[in-house]
């Protein structure tokens, strides 16, 4: 093993525990723990149309407040599915999550790409990836087909 392994393996979980405390404060609608996972001009990017207009959400603390807004209105609870991928030599992983939204009984599936800042190791940036922007009428949001009781992915039934 060459000197450089055990650094990507420990930047790899670094990378993974940042992701893990990210999801975990914005279940808890935490504003203030989500910012402190995020650079201060973190960017968040969603589908377009997805709530109404094609901007992103700039910055960690707005990012915090947007989710801690969407606990408390829409009973939204996230979770992470299968394994966090990460690439630090790119200072990048990804994760497949489900969204829920207890409130009106509405699945989200997805994938987000995270970038991290490598000085520091925040979130500097978010691109949430899904099948299709939430739409009314419409109570489940994900792939057609796809297996997902089979697999142990949250929110199957």
């Amino acid at each position: 093993m060459n000197n450089a392994e055990p650094d990507r393996a420990a930047r790899a979980q670094q990378m993974k525990q940042a992701i893990r405390d990210y999801i975990t404060a914005c279940n808890a609608g935490d504003a203030e723990a989500v910012a402190a996972t995020c650079t201060p001009d973190a960017v968040h990017y969603f589908p377009v149309h997805m709530y109404g207009d094609d901007e992103p959400v700039r910055g960690g603390r707005a990012i915090g407040e947007k989710w801690a807004r969407s606990v408390q209105s829409l009973g939204s609870r996230w979770s992470i599915d299968g394994p966090i991928l990460c690439d630090p030599g790119r200072d990048q992983a990804a994760i497949e999550f489900t969204a829920e939204r207890k409130n009106s009984g509405t699945i989200i599936r997805g994938s987000e790409w995270y970038r991290f800042d490598p000085g520091t190791g925040l979130i500097a940036e978010i691109r949430g990836y899904l099948a299709s922007p939430p739409a009314p009428g419409f109570e489940r949001l994900e792939l057609g087909g796809y297996p997902y009781a089979e697999r142990g992915y949250a929110a199957s039934t």
